[in-house]
């Protein structure tokens, strides 16, 4: 049996980073939605799936390669 944030990144859904950084929530954005809200970084430009990393503590969003936090689900949903 998977425990709850295991869970979530194979369903590719939103999931708190540990219990220690609650604040933290990494989710998954789909580059193909048509949202410009985002401004992604010129490195990851070409990426169809990017991972966004919030901490509400400090008001940083990060954006980092689909993998880095949901390497099962893309390899499935490729």
């Amino acid at each position: 049996m998977l425990n709850n944030k295991t869970a979530r990144k194979l369903l590719g859904m939103s999931y708190k980073l540990s219990n220690s950084k609650r604040r933290v929530t990494i989710s998954l954005l789909k580059r193909d939605s048509g949202d410009n809200k985002h401004q992604i970084p010129e490195h990851l430009s070409h990426s169809s799936f990017i991972s966004v990393k919030r901490d509400a503590a400090s008001g940083k969003t990060t954006y980092h390669s689909g993998n880095a936090f949901y390497p099962n689900y893309l390899n499935r949903n490729q």
